[in-house]
């Protein structure tokens, strides 16, 4: 059959449009899934800062399977990526790994070079985070190599940064020196921003730290200089060199030395700058209660500031001044202080208010008795309403606080009555709070309750809602730029105050009638104020490791509360999170440990109140870590006893168990031994119901501790076997170590068991090996060598510093071990192998050569004789006296011995 061009031409064209279409139909499809994958994405973001991170995690993977279908390595990088911030944010540190190097290799496959730079750095951060320096120091090198192909500076500055950072954690000061000073080098050579500035002023302050540390304060002053030099505006004069030094040294507590410096500073003819040095020196006099010095320099700095026109440098002499007065009594001096400080920051309205601002400032330095006094002046000649209720309403709390209920209710219901005719909602809040409480301690609740649902309906009157008619809207903004005046952020926090206390107040009120849900709503009402005032903290935005903490969980608690099918039991436990709370204060980065305490003591009394007795264990558990935290042992004690008395009520078996081996040990730190047997044979029992291993060896170990101090050998020893056979059990080498040293030493003290003593030592070397706690192993080895010494074994006790030696060499940081040194010179200096003794000397001497020891003082003596005995007189003679010098700085009675030494050295 023979076929033509154009019969050709009609069969290609119909092929050609379907595999065209069939393209165009595969770019659709892979467009769609690729929409589909960056949507399933931007979901997970989302679950993921709500907290629902199991959700956030399903999602991200659907998400790789489809970029991996469509082999799109770039967004297979970047998700990689995110996922290992995900799992470090969540502590899963393996996860984390994975995802960085999957980010890594397909970044690589694509040379994205700045890319995988910046991934080798992520994968440093997390090694570090482990404690595997070695690693994080290989990433972090590989991140530096690339950044310097690229010529980025800002990575390169970064990156000798991190390896500073690693190099310090290492001990390895000198090279942390040498990687601060390279970073500090690669960011002075980038154009300055502002971001810039912000971020390398704390790069320097480490610097200046690593050379505090050393006591280096000519090494920081000048990198305190490059500082000022680099974060300075260049539009702006540089400060006078001494000033700023003096500011230095002020901030490093370095007093004597900042005065010298603001002295100086004082003969630059710029007045700002000689009021800023009369402002410094006055801290300074006052930190050292020279009061006299500190009022003159701040009366001479206030001089210059009232005739330059320097409105807030005065103003801040004025409340240093204030200060000074207050703290010697002088009220007259203070008050006329006060009033010049309050005609630069006060309006004509607030002027008018004198006696008002008066008796505030006193009832603020707790002078209620002159507060009081200005309180009634005023009363007697003010005019206006709203400033008369203000009055009886200051006076009110003065007489409250002295529980003078029948003065303090005349005066609030006097103020309350102006407060309701101006509508004014701040007041009114103020005097129905207080008012409430007033009648609580007349035991009138009915009252009471009245005052505080008053309170409560408050909160409810929307501001806006006073300008209603179309001519008062018109005018609206000028009525709310004068309330925006009224209401500043103090009247604010006492609307919130009063508000809360009203909510708590009622939920007491309702819990004594036996109306618990009623109660329970009252108490979920101030849960929410409190957990949004973390929220809307400082400590809230607080960059934490753990992005997803207690932060998403608060907000987690939020949505509930107003879940009105929630049972009234659910509701009820929901009170367990001020525990939440807490652990938000409490956080290693907030470490705000006032208001997680304070968290804790009103969740305990909201608990105290319902009779929720399993939720006040847990308050009363944490309360009681708090006070062990901070060395309170008595509150501990009393915290732990008080859950105790709880847990038993319940016949919570393991709770128990755990609160007698905290009060145990709470009892033996206090050395009351008696209690603490009795409490860790409690928790014996308890965990031979239970079958808790780990809880019963830590018993038998603890008791053996308290038999050991007795001086009861048998029941010693019978307890630790006890634990070690647990412990042998459970495999664990960490515990088992300690239980085979403190077997060592109960045998070094009974003659006659020096065989056993050994054998235990051993079993304990043989522990730390296995666990590869070199440190520790060391140090080990250094003690056992000592003990080994004194039962004149020799060559024994050499080869176990070899061994230790060794180890300790591999550590690579200058380290606790002069004493080995010491040691191990000292067996061969008896050999009178002097070559081999002055070689270890001289080693133990490179370990830290600032180092103030007595160990060290006898390597210099040891080397002395060496010196001595080979002939070496001027050597000898220098290492004595080096010796000398340190025994008589430490305070050491050898001095007399080393004196000996040195008159005893032939003459030359």
């Amino acid at each position: 059959m023979k076929i033509t061009l154009t019969s050709m031409s009609r069969l290609i064209l119909p092929i050609l449009t379907v595999v065209f279409l069939a393209f165009i139909t595969w770019q659709i499809w892979k467009t769609e899934r690729y929409n589909n994958a960056i949507g399933l994405t931007e979901t997970a973001q989302i679950y993921q800062a709500e907290g629902d991170l199991p959700a956030a995690e399903k999602l991200y993977f659907q998400a790789i399977e489809i970029f991996e279908s469509l082999e799109d390595k770039e967004s297979l990088a970047e998700l990689f990526g995110n996922l290992g911030l995900f799992y470090a944010n969540q502590d899963k540190l393996s996860q984390a790994e994975q995802m960085y190097l999957n980010s890594l290799e397909n970044f690589q496959a694509l040379n994205y070079e700045e890319s995988v730079a910046a991934q080798y750095d992520n994968l440093g951060s997390l090694y570090a985070i482990r404690g595997d320096r070695k690693s994080a120091k290989k990433m972090f090198l590989a991140s530096l190599k690339v950044f310097q192909k690229l010529k980025n500076y800002n990575g390169i500055a970064k990156q000798y940064f991190n390896l500073g950072n690693t190099y310090y954690l290492s001990g390895n000061l000198k090279k942390t020196e040498k990687m601060y000073l390279n970073s500090l080098k690669a960011y002075e050579s980038l154009d300055k921003t502002e971001i810039l500035v912000s971020e390398i002023g704390a790069k320097y302050d480490n610097l200046i730290a690593l050379y505090l540390k050393d006591d280096n304060w000519s090494s920081a002053e000048n990198i305190f200089l490059r500082k000022l030099a680099f974060t300075t505006d260049e539009d702006s004069e540089l400060l006078d060199k001494h000033a700023s030094l003096g500011t230095f040294y002020l901030k490093y507590g370095k007093l004597q030395r900042a005065k010298q410096m603001f002295l100086k500073g004082l003969e630059n003819a710029n007045p700002q700058l000689r009021s800023t040095c009369y402002a410094n020196l006055g801290v300074i006099y006052a930190n050292l209660a020279d009061f006299p010095n500190a009022e003159q320099s701040f009366l001479k700095g206030l001089e210059i500031d009232e005739k330059s026109g320097y409105e807030k440098e005065a103003i801040d002499k004025y409340a240093k001044l204030i200060t000074i007065y207050t703290k010697i009594n002088n009220w007259q001096q203070a008050e006329a202080m006060f009033l010049k400080q309050l005609q630069l920051t006060s309006t004509e309205s607030d002027l008018a208010d004198k006696y008002l601002n008066l008796g505030n400032f006193y009832l603020a330095h707790n002078n209620d008795k002159l507060a009081e006094e200005k309180f009634l002046k005023g009363l007697e000649i003010v005019n206006p309403q709203a400033t008369t209720a203000r009055y009886y309403s200051k006076l009110g709390d003065i007489y409250l606080q002295r529980n003078n209920l029948q003065q303090a209710e005349k005066m609030y219901l006097s103020g309350l009555e102006i407060a309701e005719k101006l509508a004014n909602n701040v007041d009114m809040a103020h005097n129905y709070t207080n008012l409430g409480l007033i009648y609580l301690r007349r035991d009138d609740d009915k009252q009471a309750e009245i005052m505080f649902l008053n309170r409560i309906q408050l909160a409810e009157v929307s501001f806006e809602d006073q300008f209603t008619t179309p001519f008062e809207e018109e005018f609206a903004s000028v009525f709310e730029d004068e309330f925006e005046k009224q209401t500043t952020l103090a009247n604010k926090q006492s609307m919130q105050k009063s508000l809360t206390m009203s909510y708590t107040q009622l939920g007491t009120i309702y819990a004594k009638r036996g109306d618990e849900s009623q109660a329970v709503d009252m108490y979920l009402k101030v849960l929410e104020a409190d957990i949004d005032e973390a929220l809307a903290s400082e400590t809230a935005n607080v960059k934490l490791h753990k992005q997803v903490d207690n932060k998403a969980i608060l907000k987690q608690i939020k949505k509930k509360f107003n879940d009105i099918e929630l049972a009234s039991e659910v509701k009820k436990n929901l009170l367990e999170h001020y525990i939440t709370l807490s652990d938000f204060y409490a956080n290693a980065n907030r470490a705000d440990d006032v208001n997680a305490q304070k968290m804790l003591r009103k969740g305990l009394a909201i608990n105290e109140i319902l009779a929720i007795k399993l939720n006040l264990s847990k308050y009363y558990t944490k309360l009681g870590e708090i006070y062990t935290n901070s060395n309170n042992t008595k509150q501990a004690i009393a915290m732990f006893t008080k859950g105790l008395t709880i847990d038993k009520t319940l016949d919570d078996k393991a709770n128990m168990s755990a609160k007698y081996t905290r009060l145990g040990i709470l009892y033996s730190n206090q050395a009351d031994d008696k209690n603490a047997e009795q409490m860790f044979l409690a928790g014996l029992e308890l965990d031979k119901v239970l079958d808790d291993k780990d809880s019963l060896a830590r018993n038998y170990s603890n008791l053996g501790s308290i038999y050991a101090k007795r001086g009861d050998g048998t029941n010693t020893e019978n307890m630790l076997l006890k634990a070690l056979e647990i412990d042998k059990s459970l495999d664990n080498k960490a515990n088992m170590a300690r239980h085979y040293a403190n077997l060592a030493d109960l045998y070094t003290q009974v003659k006659g068991y020096w065989k056993q003593a050994k054998i235990m030592y051993q079993k304990e070397l043989e522990m730390y090996e296995a666990l590869g706690n070199k440190a520790t192993m060391v140090k080990k080895y250094t003690n056992l060598a000592n003990l080994y010494t004194k039962h004149g074994d020799s060559q024994l006790v050499e080869d176990i510093l070899l061994k230790a030696l060794g180890i300790d060499r591999t550590l690579k940081v200058n380290n606790r071990t002069m004493n080995l040194y010491s040691t191990l010179g000292s067996i061969y200096a008896q050999r009178q192998n002097w070559q081999q003794a002055e070689k270890i000397f001289l080693e133990g001497l490179e370990i830290n050569q600032k180092l103030i020891s007595s160990d060290k003082a006898n390597i210099y003596s040891n080397l002395g004789i060496a010196y001595k005995y080979q002939g070496e007189l001027s050597q000898a003679k220098e290492m004595f006296f080096n010796s000398l010098q340190i025994l008589e700085e430490l305070g050491n009675p050898n001095t007399v011995k080393i004196r000996r030494l040195l008159d005893g050295l032939p003459q030359q």
